[in-house]
């Protein structure tokens, strides 16, 4: 799990720090973003393929097929009663969108899609990134709930005013245990256990989020390390996100191709 860098909104009148719960579950929230709607980028340990997918409270649900290659990310889902295909090409920034029924696909260049493969982990829990105006000041080292965790104080100007929020960020997977914000609210990060799930093993997480008026809600995750991915979430109101089907090896990289024989657009858009 890799610290990822945070931002305090400038837009907000509290100065909410809008720094995600943790590396790890702000990946994987885009991961299953990724799936089934955006490009956003995430983070898995091994090659596999499953099957996404997303139930909303009302009961309807959305479903996506999925590769995950070392440096290929394809998923393929029904829009408009067509097929759609999007395949990711870390290496080179590009994404295509591809209409399989009318042979054509449009291409996006610059697209910051990360698998994660093959790379290590950094030595630094460090939450803030060259790129963003906050400072970090690492205080402490402290146990959070069993596990070792580097406390830091994250500092930002905004109005003339400096706005501070602490995080703890767990040693080992870089994930944020516990975070206080300027306005008041809290975010803690729980194990209760672990739990098989779609035949896999995982531990098992909730996320508690307390706002200053007393208010809380708690999100569950499923988290498989094996993977290195949540696998399954839970959240308020019971919107589900969770993967199935899950089968590690290796991927052929001709699913990360588009094939020669389609037609390159400027718009592919899928008809209604």
């Amino acid at each position: 799990m890799l610290a990822q860098g945070c931002a305090i909104n400038e837009t907000s009148n509290k100065g909410v720090l809008s720094y995600m719960l943790t590396a790890r579950l702000r990946l994987i929230a885009k991961l299953f973003f990724l799936l089934l709607f955006s490009h956003k980028g995430f983070a898995a340990t091994v090659e596999f393929s499953a099957t996404a997918v997303q139930t909303f409270p009302q009961g309807q649900s959305k479903i996506a097929k999925m590769n995950v290659g070392n440096d290929g990310i394809r998923r393929e889902y029904i829009h408009n009663q067509q097929t759609v295909i999007e395949i990711y090409r870390p290496s080179k920034g590009l994404q295509y969108l591809v209409l399989p029924q009318r042979k054509i696909y449009e291409v996006a260049k610059n697209q910051p899609v990360d698998t994660g493969l093959g790379k290590s982990r950094p030595k630094s829990t460090n939450p803030c990134t060259s790129k963003l105006k906050e400072s970090c000041k690492l205080l402490a080292k402290e146990k959070i709930n069993g596990r070792l965790a580097d406390k830091w104080e994250i500092s930002r100007v905004v109005q003339g005013k400096t706005l501070k929020a602490l995080i703890w960020v767990d040693v080992d997977r870089g994930q944020a245990l516990r975070q206080f914000f300027p306005d008041g609210s809290a975010v803690e990060l729980l194990q209760t256990g672990n739990e098989k799930i779609d035949n896999r093993n995982t531990e098992k997480w909730v996320i508690q989020m307390s706002r200053p008026d007393g208010h809380t809600e708690k999100t569950f995750q499923w988290y498989d390390p094996e993977i290195g991915i949540i696998i399954k979430e839970v959240m308020p109101g019971g919107y589900i996100r969770e993967l199935k089907d899950i089968k590690l090896g290796k991927q052929s990289e001709s699913i990360f191709q588009v094939p020669s024989d389609y037609k390159k657009v400027k718009s592919a858009t899928p008809e209604k």
